[in-house]
C-alpha cells in the first residue's frame, strides 16, 4: 500500500494505518496497525510503502473486506482523499462448502401405477457454508457395458436437470425427483444423477454421483396369440384353452418386468358371428398369476350341433382398467377364436394359412418359405378337413414351378393327400434339394385339384398356396472387410492412406454397392463421438462391386498436414450393403454384411507423425559449481519416427523471473538445431555450468524448441520448454542492523504525537528481497501502533526507515519500558546483526491517581439531568439519599476530593459538604444525605451535590455533580382522565379516583350523584342543542352509603393508587335525547386533599331510536300518469328527536335477489330520468312522524308501454335516526301508465272523408285493381274500386287491425259519423276503465263492467241529439251470468234513453253465451229483443 505525501514539511512524522475499528478482533492480518515514517525536510512529493501480510488459516471464510484508514496525530499535517483503502480477501479455504451427495448409493424406487413416485435426495456441503449456493445435477441412463450414461431416460424419471439451492449458513439440501409412471414394461433400470456445476463452492470429485435403481416394473400381460381356431366336435364338447402370458416378451421366451406378486385381469368375452351358449360357452371373468407364475389359460367349452354353419367367431378381450398388481395389458390385448366350417359330414377340405408369412414384395400376400439353406425337409402345407370327418376321402395336388428350376428345388412334384375317417389335418412335406450352389430365390405353386376329391368332401378356402425357396447360399455376397486392410506410408512421396479392400463370399451374383463410414481416434478417445475430423480426405463413400466381382480395394486419403498420433487409429465400419439390379420377387437374404463389418487400425510409430519435446521437461536446479563446469545433460525424444525431423532450439535467460540476468559467463549453450533420422527416437542435449565468485541470485536458462520440420510434425503438449534454475550464490541477500550511532534508549509520553523513528540498514549483498520482521516486547500490539510489522528490503535497497507510534489507550499506567527487536524472516531467512534492539521507555499516562466522578447508587455513572427524589422526614421515619463517588482511570496512591450542596442555606437537607478519603486502590466513596421535617405543605424542591479539588494528582472528572429531589407533600385525590364521559343505556360507568404520592397509606373519599349542573362545574362536554337532564333512580342507579344514601365512599387500602366507583344506567327502552348528570368527590382523609378534576359530567347519548326508524307508510305500489303529480308518505317510527334529512331515489325496475341490501339494490338498477326529480332529500323537523313528498312523471308526449320503476329510501342522517331494517319497506314500486298511444290513433285520412265510385265502370280510378286472391268470396262480376286512406298517428308499435264497415247511403242521416265515437267521447259512470286489460295488440279504452243499472257510458256530445237510430262495433269478453248495460244515449228534449245490455249466461248444453240485447229505458225487460246471439268461451274476447 503505497501512502503519498505532497508538500513541504520541516519536521518528520510518522503516519498510522489502521484498520478501521468497526472490524472488532481480527486475526487475518499480521498485524492491525502500520506506521510509515516522512523525514524532515523530504521532498514535496514523496511516497512511502506499507507491506501489508496476510495470515494463512485453515478456516473457511467467506470474502472479506477490510477498511483501512490512515491517521495523523500532527496538527499541521492534514489528511486527503482517498484517506479510506479496503482490501478484500477472497473466500478460502472452500468457504462456500465442498458439495456432495449425502444420499447412501444407490438408491431404490418403486413405479407406482397412475402415479408419480418421488425419490428424496440431500447435497451436503462440508467445511464453509456461506452464501446461498446453486447446484445444477443432471440424471442419464447407465449402460450394463461400461457403466457409462447414455440418452436421457425421459420416460423413466424427472425431472432429468435441476438446481438445487443450498441456503446461506445451511450444511445440506434436501430436493426431490420423481418416477415417471410410464406403462411400458421394463426390467430393472439403472441411471446415474450426477451433480455438474455450482456458481461457488466446489463439488466432490468422489463423491458427486449416486446411483438410483428403478426396480422393474409394468409386467406385461397379453394373449399368446391374437387368433385361434378350434374345430366343433361330432357329438362332444370341445374343450379348448386360450393362453395369457404375464412377464414374458412377444416370442414367451424372454422373461420382462416384475414377477414377484400376484396379477389380476378382467376379461370380457364378445360373441360377434358366434352365439353364446349354442356355439360355445365362456363367461366373463378374471385371469389370476399368482407371485413367480408367467402362465394362465382361459378354458372355453366349443358346443357340438348337427347345424351345417360356415366358420364362425367370437372375441375375449382383456381390459386394462382392471389391472390389479405391477402389471399392464399389452398387444395382443384380444384373441379371435373362429370355430372351423362344420357339419359337412365327409368334411370340407382347405390349406391352412396360420403357419405362412407375408410377402412384403406382392402386396402382404401369405406366403409358405422353403429354405434350403436351414432345412433338408419342408413340412410347412397343412391341409385341413373342416366339418365332418366320416369316411375315407382323397384328393390330388401338384406342386408347379414358376421360373427355371431343372430339375426342381422341392421333391416331389405332384400326390395324393388321404383322409381316414375321423382325421382332420394332413401335412405335405416336400424334399428340399441341397447343394453348395448359390442360386437366387425361386417360386413354386401348390395348387389342390378339386376335381381329383374323392370320398365326398368339397373343397372350399385356400386351395392354391404359393411356395418359395428364398436364395441360397449366399447367392448376392456376404460382405466383409478384407484381412490385409491397412495404413500405408511412403516416406518418399509423403503420400499416406489407408488401404480399404472390401470382399464377398458365397455368390458374386448382382451389382452391389456397400457404403462406409471412417473414423480418425486419438489414444484418449473411448468412443467414436470423439473421433476428431479432418483428417481423411474422403470418410465417407461407397464402393461397387460389379456382377461377378468378388473384392474390390479402396484408397482412403490421409490429409498432407494431417497429424498421426502414436497410438491412434482409424476405426472403419460398412454401414449399408444394396443389390443394385436385382429384384427378386421376395426379399433376399442377401447381400447383408458379414462379422467383419468393422475393423480398427493401430497407427503404429513407424506410421505416426512426429511429436517431439524434451523426455522431462521438470525444471532442473543446479548449485553453482565451485572449480570445474557441472555437465548437464538433456534429452530431446519423440512419438512418431515415420520421417526425418529437425528441431530448432534457442538460449535464453528468464528476464521476468530470473532478478538477475543469466550472463554468458554463467553456461555454455548446446546446438541450436537438432536432426533426427527416421527411425531414431532422442537426441541428448550437453550443457555446461560455469564457476565463478560473483554473489548472485538464482539464475534461469531457459532451453526452448522452437519449432520442428517438416510441418506436419509438432510439439509435444507441455514439453517444448526446458529450464535449469542455478541457484543463488557467493551470498547475494546481505546482513541487517539498525543504523551505526542508533541510541539504545528513548523515553516518550504516550501520546501519538510521540514517534520512535530508526533506520534499518542492510550491508554486504543487496541482490534479492529481503524481508525483516520487528516487535516490541511484551505487548507491542496492544501498546503501540506499527508492530508487528515485516520490512521488505527489495535488491539493491539498503535502508528503510521504520517508526512506532504509542498507542494512547486510555489505561492508566506508570512508568513502562519495552524493547523492539529485530528479527529475521523469510525463506531463506534473513541475517540479523547488532545493534538490533533498543529500549523505549512509556512515562506514566491516564491519569493513574484516579479522576473522580458522581456515579448513582447502582454504581453506574451519573445521567446529566436524571434526579434523584427523597421523601420528606417526618417525626416518625427519617428519609435519605445515597451517592457514590467513582475514582475512575488509575487508583495509585492515597487521594481526596471536597464535596457540598448548592443551595448551601438551606435547613431541608444534612450535611452540607465535606471531605471523602480515598486509600491506594479504592475506587469508591460514598455520601449519604437526609432530608429533613417540617410541617410546611411545600411543593418539590431540587438541590445539587458537587465535587471540587482533587489531592495529590488526582483530579476531578466532567461528570462533578449529581441533582436530587424532595418530593412534594400533602397529595391530591381526583378524577383520572376527562372531565367529561360519554356511556349508552344498558352500560355500566366505571369512574377512575387517582391519589398521587406513594400510596402507602390508606385514606377515604366520599362521592355524591346529581342532576343539575352548577356554577362550579367545568365541564368541556359542548352541544348545539339543550341538553336533558337525567333523573336519579330512573336514568342512572348510583351506588349508594349504607349510611348515607345520597353519598357514596370510596376506600383506599396501602399501595392502591387507584380505585373506583361504578354507576348503573338502566335500559328503559323509551326513546330519549342525550341526557346528563354529575358524579362529585369530596371531604377526602388523612395527609391528602380534593384537588384538581373532582366533578364528572356523564353524559348518556340517544338511545331506544330516538331520531327514529323511517319507512314507507304503505306498501302499495303507486301507478302515476304522465304530467300528474302523486304524494308519497313517509312514516317516522319511535323517537322524534332532532331534525332529521332522509334520501330517496328511483331507479330502473329490477329482479330483487335474497338476501339484497339498498346498495345491492342501487348497484344494480340504472338510473332513470322519467321523473321531474329523480332523486332527493326529505327534511324532517322534531317531533314529526310522517312527511309526504310529491313525485311527478314528466310529460313527454312520446309513445309509452306501462313502465315499471323502483322507488328508494337510500340513507338518513341526523342524530340516531336508522333506515328500517326490513328492505321491503323501503321498496316502493312505481308504475307509469300506458301513455301517448304507443298504438296509434287511428282515422280515415282527410283525402279519403269522401271518395266518389262509379258502379259499371272497370278503370274509373288510375289505381291498381286489387287481384281475385284478395278479394272476398264473392261472384266474380265487373267491379270498380274506391281507395280509402287510413292514417296513424302517435305511437306505431305492433301490428294492429282497424274494422271498418260501409252502410247504405239510406241510413246516412241516421247513422253516426263515426261508430265509435260513441264510445271515445262516452263520460264514464260506474265503469272502471282499466289500460291493461286490452286486447294484445290495441291501445283502445277497455271498460270493465262491475253490475248495476247505474253502471253506464253515457255522451253528451250535440251532434246525438235527436238520434234515434245508431249502429255499434265492439270487442267483448264475458265473464259471469250478469246483465250490464253497456251505452246510452238520450234526447236531450224528452230524455229517452237506449239501453245496449250484454247478456252472458250458460244455456241447456252448458255452453257460455252472450246476448247483445236492446231496450228502453224504463221498460221491463219482458219486452227485450234479441238481436244478435254468439256462442264463446269463458274470458274469451
Amino acid at each position: 500500500m503505497t501512502i503519498e505525501k505532497s508538500g513541504a514539511t520541516s519536521k518528520a512524522f510518522p503516519v498510522i494505518i489502521e484498520l478501521h475499528p468497526s472490524h472488532g478482533e481480527v486475526d487475518d492480518f499480521l498485524s492491525t496497525s502500520w506506521t510509515v515514517y516522512f523525514l524532515a525536510n523530504s521532498a514535496e512529493t514523496d511516497s512511502q510503502i506499507v507491506n501489508i501480510f496476510v495470515n494463512d488459516d485453515d478456516l473457511p471464510e467467506d470474502d472479506e473486506a477490510f477498511r483501512f484508514q490512515l491517521r495523523v496525530a500532527s496538527d499541521d499535517i492534514n489528511i486527503e482523499d482517498p484517506s479510506f483503502a479496503t482490501i478484500t480477501i477472497p473466500a478460502n479455504d472452500d468457504a462456500n462448502g465442498i458439495l456432495s451427495i449425502a444420499t447412501s448409493s444407490p438408491v431404490t424406487a418403486t413405479e407406482i401405477a397412475k402415479q408419480n413416485q418421488a425419490i428424496p435426495l440431500t447435497i451436503q456441503r462440508e467445511k464453509g457454508t456461506f452464501d446461498d449456493v446453486f447446484v445444477e445435477y443432471e440424471i442419464k441412463r447407465k449402460t450394463d457395458a461400461e457403466n457409462e450414461q447414455e440418452a436421457p431416460p425421459i420416460e423413466d424419471l424427472f425431472p432429468l436437470t435441476g438446481q438445487v439451492v443450498l441456503q446461506d449458513g445451511k450444511e445440506s439440501a434436501d430436493f426431490e425427483i420423481f418416477v415417471r409412471d410410464d406403462e411400458i414394461p421394463e426390467d430393472a433400470e439403472h441411471f446415474v444423477l450426477s451433480l455438474t456445476y455450482s456458481d461457488k463452492g466446489k463439488i466432490n470429485d468422489k463423491n458427486n454421483s449416486i446411483e438410483i435403481i428403478v426396480n422393474g416394473n409394468d409386467s406385461p400381460v397379453r394373449f399368446s396369440h391374437s387368433t385361434k381356431r378350434v374345430l366343433e366336435r361330432d357329438g362332444k364338447a370341445n374343450d379348448i384353452e386360450v393362453h395369457v402370458t404375464r412377464g414374458l416378451d412377444e416370442t414367451g421366451s424372454k422373461r420382462i418386468g416384475p414377477d414377484a406378486g400376484e396379477v389380476v385381469v378382467d376379461y370380457k368375452v364378445v360373441a360377434n358371428s358366434a352365439t353364446s351358449n349354442e356355439d360355445y360357452n365362456v363367461a366373463d371373468g378374471a385371469v389370476r398369476f399368482l407371485a413367480g407364475v408367467h402362465n394362465a389359460s382361459i378354458k372355453v367349452l366349443i358346443m357340438p350341433d348337427d347345424i351345417p354353419e360356415v366358420a364362425e367367431n367370437f372375441t375375449i378381450t382383456l381390459l386394462p382398467s382392471t389391472v390389479y398388481g405391477d402389471a399392464i395389458v399389452t398387444s395382443p390385448d384380444h384373441c379371435v377364436i373362429t370355430i372351423e366350417t362344420n357339419d359337412k359330414a365327409n368334411g370340407v377340405l382347405s390349406i391352412d394359412f396360420s403357419d405362412a408369412i407375408m410377402n412384403e414384395k406382392d402386396g402382404d400376400k401369405k406366403v409358405f418359405i422353403a429354405d434350403e439353406d436351414d432345412n433338408e425337409k419342408f413340412s410347412g402345407i397343412r391341409i385341413m378337413r373342416h366339418g365332418g370327418s366320416f369316411k375315407t376321402v382323397s384328393i390330388q395336388w401338384t406342386l408347379d414351378s414358376m421360373g427355371e428350376s431343372n430339375p426342381s428345388k422341392l421333391m416331389p412334384t405332384l400326390g395324393e393327400i388321404i383322409f381316414e375317417s375321423g382325421e382332420t389335418e394332413k401335412f405335405v412335406e416336400f424334399e428340399i434339394a441341397q447343394d453348395a450352389l448359390p442360386q437366387e430365390s425361386m417360386k413354386y405353386v401348390f395348387r389342390l385339384l378339386a376335381s381329383t376329391i374323392k370320398g365326398g368332401a368339397e373343397l372350399d378356402g385356400n386351395t392354391e398356396a404359393d411356395i418359395y425357396v428364398p436364395d441360397s447360399d449366399n447367392v448376392y455376397g456376404l460382405i466383409n472387410i478384407r484381412r490385409g486392410s491397412k495404413i500405408d506410408v511412403d516416406n518418399e512421396s509423403n503420400q499416406r492412406n489407408v488401404l480399404l479392400t472390401v470382399e464377398r463370399s458365397g455368390g458374386v451374383v448382382g451389382k452391389i454397392n456397400v457404403t462406409y463410414s471412417a473414423y480418425y481416434l486419438p489414444p484418449e478417445a473411448t468412443q467414436i463421438r470423439d473421433a476428431m475430423p479432418g483428417i481423411l480426405e474422403n470418410p465417407t463413400g461407397f464402393i461397387v462391386l460389379n456382377d461377378g466381382v468378388d473384392k474390390e480395394e479402396v484408397s482412403l486419403k490421409i490429409g498432407e498436414l494431417a497429424f498421426l498420433q502414436t497410438g491412434a487409429s482409424f476405426e472403419i465400419r460398412l454401414e449399408t450393403v444394396d443389390l443394385l439390379d436385382r429384384s427378386p420377387s421376395i426379399l433376399p437374404k442377401t447381400p447383408r454384411l458379414g462379422d467383419r463389418s468393422s475393423i480398427t487400425l493401430l497407427v503404429n510409430e513407424e506410421q505416426a507423425n512426429s511429436e517431439v519435446g524434451f523426455a522431462d521437461p521438470k525444471q532442473v536446479e543446479v548449485e553453482e559449481p565451485s572449480d570445474d563446469p557441472l555437465i548437464v545433460e538433456i534429452e530431446i525424444t519423440r512419438e512418431g519416427l515415420s520421417s526425418e525431423t529437425r528441431i530448432q532450439l534457442s538460449y535464453r535467460n528468464d528476464a521476468v523471473e530470473s532478478k538477475e540476468v543469466t550472463r554468458a559467463v554463467d553456461y555454455q549453450p548446446g546446438p541450436t538445431e537438432v536432426i533426427l533420422a527416421p527411425g531414431q527416437r532422442s537426441r541428448i542435449l550437453t550443457i555446461k555450468i560455469l564457476p565463478d565468485d560473483l554473489p548472485e541470485t538464482d539464475e534461469i536458462l531457459i532451453i526452448r524448441i522452437d519449432s520442428v520440420e517438416p510441418d506436419n510434425q509438432k510439439l509435444k503438449k507441455d514439453s517444448s520448454e526446458k529450464r535449469i534454475v542455478i541457484l543463488e550464490n557467493d551470498s547475494p541477500g546481505g546482513i541487517f542492523q539498525f543504523m551505526d550511532g542508533t541510541a539504545e534508549y528513548y523515553e516518550i509520553e504516550e501520546n501519538e504525537r510521540e514517534t520512535v523513528a530508526l533506520t534499518v540498514t542492510r550491508t554486504e549483498g543487496d541482490l534479492v528481497t529481503r524481508m525483516v520482521e520487528y516487535n516490541v516486547i511484551p505487548d507491542g500490539s496492544e501498546q503501540f501502533y506499527g508492530v508487528p510489522e515485516i520490512i521488505v528490503f527489495e535488491p539493491g535497497q539498503r535502508t528503510v526507515n521504520i517508526s512506532i507510534v504509542p498507542k494512547d489507550d486510555n489505561i492508566p499506567e506508570l512508568q513502562q519500558n519495552f524493547t523492539l527487536e529485530l528479527k529475521p524472516y523469510g525463506t531463506p531467512a534473513s541475517v540479523i546483526a547488532n545493534p538490533s534492539k533498543v529500549t523505549v521507555t512509556v512515562k506514566p499516562s491516564d491519569d493513574p491517581h484516579g479522576v473522580f466522578v458522581m456515579a448513582e447508587k447502582d454504581g453506574q455513572k451519573n445521567i446529566p439531568g436524571r434526579k434523584q427524589d427523597i421523601l420528606e422526614s417526618t417525626l416518625k421515619t427519617n428519609y435519605s439519599c445515597i451517592y457514590i463517588v467513582h475514582r475512575e482511570m488509575g487508583s495509585f496512591g492515597e487521594v481526596s476530593v471536597a464535596w457540598k450542596i448548592i443551595p448551601n442555606d438551606t435547613n431541608d437537607v444534612y450535611p452540607t459538604g465535606g471531605v471523602l478519603k480515598f486509600e491506594e486502590g479504592v475506587t469508591e466513596g460514598i455520601i449519604d444525605l437526609w432530608s429533613m421535617p417540617d410541617e410546611l405543605p411545600e411543593s418539590m424542591e431540587e438541590f445539587s451535590l458537587v465535587l471540587y479539588n482533587g489531592s495529590d494528582g488526582s483530579r476531578v472528572g466532567i461528570s462533578n455533580n449529581a441533582s436530587f429531589i424532595i418530593n412534594s407533600n400533602d397529595n391530591a385525590i381526583f378524577f383520572k382522565g376527562s372531565d367529561s364521559v360519554t356511556i349508552r343505556e344498558g352500560e355500566e360507568l366505571v369512574l377512575n379516583i387517582r391519589r398521587d404520592g406513594p400510596g402507602s397509606d390508606s385514606t377515604n373519599v366520599r362521592f355524591m350523584t346529581r342532576s343539575r349542573k352548577t356554577s362550579d362545574d367545568q365541564s368541556q362536554m359542548t352541544s348545539e342543542y339543550t341538553m336533558l337532564q337525567a333523573e336519579s333512580n330512573i336514568d342512572f342507579i348510583p351506588i349508594p352509603d349504607p349510611d348515607n344514601p345520597d353519598n357514596g365512599i370510596v376506600r383506599f387500602p396501602p399501595t392502591s393508587l387507584d380505585e373506583f366507583i361504578k354507576v348503573t344506567i338502566p335500559d328503559d327502552l323509551i326513546p330519549e335525547d342525550d341526557e346528563e348528570f354529575f358524579v362529585e368527590i369530596f371531604n377526602a382523609t388523612g395527609d391528602y386533599v380534593v384537588y384538581g378534576n373532582t366533578v364528572i359530567q356523564v353524559k348518556i347519548l340517544q338511545n331506544d331510536n330516538a331520531s327514529g326508524v323511517f319507512r314507507f307508510a304503505t306498501q302499495e305500489p303507486a301507478i302515476l300518469k304522465e304530467g300528474v303529480s302523486q304524494g308519497i308518505s313517509i312514516q317516522r317510527d319511535y323517537g322524534t328527536y332532532r331534525a332529521i334529512q332522509l334520501g330517496w331515489k328511483i331507479i330502473e325496475n329490477i329482479e330483487f335477489g335474497p338476501n339484497m341490501t339498498i346498495a345491492d339494490i342501487l348497484e344494480s338498477g340504472d338510473e332513470v330520468n322519467e321523473f321531474v326529480n329523480n332523486e332527493g332529500i326529505i327534511d324532517f323537523l322534531p317531533e314529526e312522524n310522517n312527511k309526504t313528498f310529491i313525485i311527478e312523471a314528466l310529460k313527454d308526449n312520446i309513445p309509452e308501454y306501462k313502465e315499471d320503476f323502483v322507488l328508494l329510501l337510500t340513507n338518513v342522517t341526523g342524530g340516531s335516526a336508522i333506515l328500517s331494517n326490513d328492505v321491503f319497506s323501503l321498496i316502493k314500486n312505481l308504475s307509469v301508465e300506458l301513455n301517448d298511444s304507443p298504438y296509434g290513433k287511428m282515422r280515415i285520412h282527410v283525402d279519403s272523408l269522401k271518395v266518389n265510385v262509379s258502379e259499371d265502370s272497370e278503370n274509373e280510378t288510375d289505381e291498381e285493381p286489387v287481384s281475385d286472391s284478395d278479394m272476398p268470396a264473392v261472384d266474380k262480376i265487373p267491379q270498380t274500386f274506391a281507395n280509402i286512406t287510413v292514417e296513424r298517428s302517435m305511437g306505431m308499435d305492433g301490428n294492429i287491425k282497424v274494422l271498418w264497415e260501409i252502410y247504405d247511403y239510406k241510413y246516412e242521416e241516421s247513422l253516426l259519423p263515426e261508430c265509435q265515437d260513441l264510445l271515445l267521447s262516452a263520460n264514464i259512470t260506474g265503469i272502471e276503465s282499466d289500460i291493461t286489460l286490452s286486447r294484445s295488440g290495441t291501445g283502445t279504452p277497455t271498460y270493465k263492467f262491475i253490475g248495476g243499472s247505474s253502471a253506464i257510458l253515457h255522451t253528451e256530445d250535440k251532434k246525438f241529439e235527436h238520434l234515434d237510430k245508431f249502429s255499434l262495433s265492439l270487442w267483448m269478453k264475458p265473464d259471469i251470468e250478469k246483465m250490464f248495460t253497456l251505452v246510452s244515449t238520450h234526447d236531450a228534449s224528452d230524455m229517452l234513453e237506449i239501453h245496449v245490455p250484454l247478456l252472458s249466461k250458460y244455456d241447456e248444453n252448458n255452453n257460455l253465451i252472450y246476448l247483445l240485447l236492446m231496450n228502453l229505458m224504463g221498460t221491463s225487460y219482458d219486452d227485450i229483443q234479441i238481436v244478435e246471439m254468439h256462442f264463446t268461451h269463458r274470458h274469451c274476447w
